[in-house]
């Protein structure tokens, strides 16, 4: 990252692979952040443990990026942001805002195909959308 900031420039695919990364972790670091603070705040307890089982699903992802656990993700994220948004309780509450603003920010770098994990990883193509 010094070499970067000091050249001011990614010239190279291991740099340009470390910024990557860095942005995701960045992105999906702090979502998680104000996920588990504002699941703390849901009334239901299937809600909570889905944002809990996101964060826990999301730290497998990042220590052992795969396919399989990208599209785990994936999916809980997908389910938990119906499950938010149908959630009668939760009508015009500025925590189901929050909550959906951060699962979505999860959610995007998981189906963007410009992001890392829609890269290679050990010469084995990654299943992403086109």
């Amino acid at each position: 990252m010094q070499r970067i900031a000091a050249t001011g420039s990614v010239k190279n695919d291991q740099d340009r692979s470390s910024v990557d990364w860095m942005f995701i972790v960045l992105e999906i670091g702090r979502a998680v952040i104000h996920l588990r603070r504002d699941g703390q705040q849901l009334q239901q307890d299937a809600l909570q443990k889905r944002v809990t089982n996101i964060c826990h699903d999301l730290a497998e992802l990042f220590a052992k990026p795969s396919d399989v656990r990208r599209l785990v993700v994936l999916a809980a994220v997908n389910d938990t942001i119906v499950a938010v948004a149908q959630d009668d309780e939760m009508e015009n509450s500025a925590v189901r805002g929050a909550i959906l603003a951060s699962l979505h920010s999860i959610r995007i770098p998981l189906v963007d195909s410009a992001s890392m994990f829609c890269e290679e990883v050990d010469h084995a193509p990654r299943i992403c959308p086109a």
